[in-house]
């Protein structure tokens, strides 16, 4: 009797901490192979070329790649340019035995490798094709089961349209800005990042190059932006913060240094109109050319000026 008890509680034990169990709580009711039909009930995510049937209540969130319900949970929806496969298989590289997701699962999603992640109350979503990958995040409330389901039930209606590119550039677009007399030229935008580098050169997918960036947000006090920023990510260290003024808006500049596929530094500055905020920086990885590009950096942010409306 005491080894068959024994027998139970290792299988007990065994079902619970396999991802794949059926009593395993975070374990999702997603099929094998999705195929994604298009409908009317679509709508395309601001910022991006996605496409999806938004669950009851959420609403595109204003200058930001997401859905919001009631100002309170969102939605995040990602672009890279970068093949569906090599981006999965690096984050599975990253699954391991002690960082494991408690339910994770590959499908064949439109003919294409997909993988879904639901953690303690997380969903994650990424899905594409062999040039393009899209990632949909959110957060959920842990004891309400029903709205998860909602949300996978919204999340496996998502496609890509690539041939919205250009509006999906157009439509953060409420500034403009000179860049004619400096080297860089703008070369990428993904997820509301305006990207410029060096002649225009495209981002490899070690992005490991000098570039400048401007990033469109819902208007807010530039020194709480900031401070929320510093704070937020802690793989930057902030030094030289002040406020200042650019091109007749308060605003606060600082630079960092941190880590990214390199080490290097940067210099950025928030300032806004009381409608937007513009997020404008420069990462430098050549240290030999700093002095340069700094003054490049900060001559193109002297001809930033916000769109009238």
């Amino acid at each position: 009797m005491k080894t068959h008890n024994y027998i139970l509680i290792v299988l007990s034990a065994c079902l619970l901490c396999s991802c794949a169990g059926q009593s395993n709580p975070y374990a999702l009711d997603v099929p094998d192979k999705v195929t994604v039909v298009k409908t009317d009930k679509h709508i395309r995510i601001k910022g991006t070329c996605i496409f999806i049937v938004p669950p009851e209540g959420y609403v595109q969130a204003p200058m930001k790649c997401a859905l919001t319900y009631k100002d309170s949970w969102y939605i995040h929806f990602g672009e890279f340019d970068r093949p569906i496969n090599n981006f999965i298989d690096s984050i599975l590289k990253n699954n391991t035995e002690s960082n494991q997701y408690k339910y994770h699962k590959l499908l064949e999603y439109t003919e294409n490798k997909a993988l879904i992640i639901n953690e303690e109350n997380f969903l994650a979503f990424v899905f594409g094709n062999q040039r393009h990958t899209a990632t949909i995040s959110c957060v959920y409330l842990t004891e309400n089961r029903a709205w998860r389901d909602t949300l996978v039930k919204s999340i496996l209606t998502a496609y890509i349209d690539t041939s919205y590119r250009v509006l999906a550039m157009e439509d953060w677009a409420c500034y403009t800005v000179d860049t004619s007399d400096t080297d860089f030229k703008l070369a990428h935008y993904s997820n509301g990042f305006y990207c410029y580098t060096l002649g225009g050169k495209k981002i490899t997918e070690k992005p490991d190059i000098d570039r400048f960036m401007i990033m469109p947000l819902p208007y807010n006090d530039p020194g709480e932006l900031v401070e929320f920023g510093i704070k937020s990510d802690t793989t930057i260290r902030a030094y030289n913060v002040r406020k200042t003024e650019v091109n007749g808006f308060p605003a606060v500049e600082y630079y960092c240094e941190g880590f990214l596929s390199g080490n290097y530094k940067m210099y950025s500055v928030i300032f806004g109109n009381g409608k937007t905020s513009l997020n404008c920086g420069g990462m430098i990885y050549d240290m030999e050319q700093y002095d340069e590009y700094m003054d490049e950096f900060k001559k193109i942010i002297k001809t930033i000026r916000f769109k009238e409306e």
